[in-house]
């Protein structure tokens, strides 16, 4: 045994001393202090061990939260005037930052950047749009992921050229707080956001047709005729290789040259486009609804055709003829002088109007044509012909065609359709016959001579 004396003998160390006390052998009061430090530390590491999830009770601090952006799938420039359906992706771009890393957490975990029960209620934003469809629901989109939904929009009539944002208010729930219980069983803490969402798209410009004024030569059943239309581009679009169509919306009229050629039409220009147009013979009278359309091509090369522009045209009776003299009666065997009278009853002027009378066989007529002129809607002429008919013809019902030719105010010649003259022809009277017949006039004459002679010898005598 080291004696205390002996101990202090040494410089720079310190004694230990050792005593026995019934077999047991004490340690200095620090070094028992120490080992039962050693024993805690030990004990904390064996509780970690055996109960892994213990090491992260208490809160989760959350790191990050979702992050939301859209766009338009697919084509997002329009047009204006046009009614369109969207289709919006909605994507979640957030990252996971949470402090706690390397802790084996159960798998039924709800990340906090996870969009929850997201709903979206578009809006026009800066755009001259109209929003026709109501809030759309997206569902849950974790980080990453994205969800899509449909809306359907009218892009104004005149909405200007240029670059927008729509605006898609987001609605969401994320875990803004999470704790995992000694259970093993996460709680969670909730916030519910508003988040606007911006969504770009593009309006181009576009040749939008404003009709300025409508003119319609001939169009009445059964001719052809022209439409004069002066046009305006009223849009912000310069169409080059422009061409107007019309499109026939009642089906009466057929368009010979349906589309007509006008090259670069540029904001604000004016043009004037003729159509040639056929009129259905049993069309009535009336306006009829018709439609104009620009096809060009725009400054990105595209073929586009713009927004239809509905208009009017009338169709009128235009030159309208018929014969209100009547029928022509007359027996076999006789002639005579007929008048024809000829009137127009429709509403356009025909002009240099000519007729000429086409009889069949058994009607004879020395000089079957006339020169008309001017006949102004409503106005009738009076032409004799020497009609005669042969001694030989049956007393039936004969008749004469008409041909009838006129210029319109486009000095085009025009055929009218044809007119049916009834030619009544009536038994011969055989007492008008006797008393016509030169034979008998001749005998006539002699008795009345005869019978004067007679009379005045009597007297003489």
């Amino acid at each position: 045994m080291y004696s205390k004396k002996h101990a202090d003998g040494y410089s720079g160390h310190k004694s230990l001393t050792v005593s026995e006390r019934g077999g047991e052998r004490s340690l200095p009061k620090y070094a028992r202090y120490a080992h039962a430090s050693a024993y805690a530390a030990i004990f904390a590491v064996l509780l970690m061990l055996a109960v892994p999830c213990a090491g992260a009770a208490g809160e989760h601090t959350v790191g990050s939260t979702p992050a939301l952006s859209g766009y338009v799938s697919g084509t997002n420039y329009f047009y204006p005037q046009s009614n369109v359906q969207i289709t919006i992706v909605l994507e979640n771009a957030a990252l996971d930052k949470s402090a706690i890393r390397g802790v084996q957490y159960t798998t039924d975990v709800i990340e906090s950047t996870t969009a929850l029960n997201t709903i979206g209620r578009l809006t026009p934003g800066d755009a001259p749009v109209t929003v026709k469809t109501e809030r759309q629901m997206f569902g849950n989109i974790p980080a990453g992921s994205s969800a899509t939904e449909s809306y359907q929009i009218n892009i104004n009539e005149n909405a200007p050229a240029g670059l927008y944002n729509l605006i898609l208010e987001t609605e969401y729930s994320y875990v803004k707080y999470s704790n995992i219980l000694p259970n093993g069983i996460w709680d969670y803490t909730y916030q519910t956001v508003v988040v606007p969402v911006e969504i770009p798209i593009e309006i181009r410009g576009v040749v939008k047709p404003e009709i300025l004024s409508v003119d319609a030569e001939s169009i009445s059943p059964g001719l052809n005729g022209k439409i004069t239309l002066v046009i305006k581009n009223a849009g912000y679009e310069t169409g080059t290789n422009a061409a107007a169509l019309l499109t026939s919306q009642g089906g009466i009229i057929r368009y010979i040259d349906g589309s007509v050629f006008i090259g670069d039409f540029k904001p604000g220009d004016v043009t004037e486009v003729v159509f040639n147009a056929e009129v259905k013979d049993g069309a009535g009278i009336g306006v009829h609804p018709e439609k104009l359309t620009i096809q060009y091509t725009d400054k990105y090369g595209q073929t586009v055709t713009s927004t239809s522009e509905s208009f009017g045209i009338p169709v009128t009776n235009g030159v309208k003829f018929a014969v209100t003299s009547g029928s022509i009666k007359i027996a076999p065997g006789e002639s005579g002088k007929y008048d024809i009278v000829l009137k127009n009853i429709g509403d356009n002027t025909a002009y240099d109007t000519k007729i000429r009378l086409i009889p069949e066989s058994e009607v004879k007529i020395d000089d079957n044509s006339a020169s008309v002129g001017k006949l102004a809607p409503g106005e009738s002429v009076t032409l004799p012909f020497n009609i005669a008919i042969d001694s030989s013809a049956d007393a039936i019902p004969y008749s004469i065609n008409t041909e009838i030719k006129y210029r319109d105010a486009s000095d085009r010649l025009i055929l009218a359709k044809q007119i049916k003259i009834e030619v009544d022809t009536q038994p011969p009277n055989v007492l008008l016959n006797l008393i016509t017949n030169p034979i008998t006039i001749f005998v006539i004459i002699g008795a009345i001579l005869v019978a004067v002679y007679y009379t005045r010898q009597r007297k003489n005598e």
